[in-house]
């Protein structure tokens, strides 16, 4: 899902979105049966760097992949909101480090919903 051009809130974007998240989710798990599901977020940061603005892109995305299927299909919400502690723990780790690194905007979003077959032994 492509985000909105000049979004630049993080937090906000994510509550806004938080809906699709969960219904695309939710769709793949009563199509498929079982999923694994995995949310990412490409986001674009800025720094000024002797008088000139350097940018640099960084996908969010190292969260594991979550099996869904319908037993569990009410943790969606816990799921998605773990995404976001992640994200948010990610940013403000750079921002302690005093980078000088600024998000700048939010360029993609996805879910990545794949059919979970578990291995047979």
């Amino acid at each position: 899902m492509r985000a909105p051009q000049g979004n630049k809130d993080i937090f906000r974007f994510l509550q806004e979105t938080k809906n699709s998240f969960i219904h695309v989710t939710r769709e793949g798990a009563q199509d498929l049966g079982s999923v694994k599901v995995h949310f990412g977020l490409l986001v674009r940061f800025s720094a000024n760097r002797n008088r000139e603005v350097e940018y640099m892109e960084h996908y969010f995305n190292k969260m594991k992949p979550i099996v869904i299927n319908r037993h569990n299909l009410d943790t969606l919400n816990n799921v998605f909101n773990q995404f976001v502690e992640l994200v948010r723990g990610e940013i403000e780790s750079w921002s302690e480090r005093g980078s000088g690194w600024v998000m700048d905007e939010i360029l993609e979003a996805f879910i990545n919903v794949a059919r979970y077959n578990p291995l047979r032994g």
